[in-house]
């Protein structure tokens, strides 16, 4: 990668991260930044570095929603399933109250353990809300 393509990539990445972490309407500025890149690889380069970031759940599961939207041909079977199943995850952790969610992030791309963990940990109305979510997410 050229020192310039870098540059571009790095500064882009920046400016999303920032646009992720502020109002919805920032969000929507995000997706049209996304959108608007001409180069589909550094589009998903982009999105796989924000992924391995610490990133908010919302934002996690907005970066993920672009991916399978808008780059599915440049995404393999296997990495296409592990995004579902980590959008799986992030809609399970928005049921948790916003104070439990850090506790339980690490299980973001492994919803079932996610479940396992609450109900490990005696959070049964936290668990049934997950197994509902994720319910309704299958049939949807």
């Amino acid at each position: 990668m050229s020192p310039a393509v870098f540059l571009k990539q790095t500064i882009k990445e920046s400016q999303l991260k920032h646009l992720l972490a502020e109002s919805a309407e920032d969000h929507m500025k995000a997706y049209s930044t996304l959108e608007g890149l001409q180069d589909h690889e550094m589009s998903l380069d982009i999105c796989e570095s924000l992924l391995s970031q610490n990133l908010h759940v919302g934002q996690t599961l907005f970066i993920i929603q672009f991916m399978l939207t808008n780059l599915p041909s440049l995404l393999s079977p296997i990495r296409i399933e592990k995004l579902l199943c980590t959008k799986m995850g992030a809609k399970a952790l928005l049921c948790l109250p916003d104070p439990a969610r850090p506790h339980y992030e690490h299980l973001v791309s492994r919803p079932p353990l996610l479940l396992e963990q609450l109900l490990m940990n005696m959070k049964v109305e936290w668990a049934a809300k997950v197994f509902q979510r994720i319910q309704v997410w299958r049939k949807g």
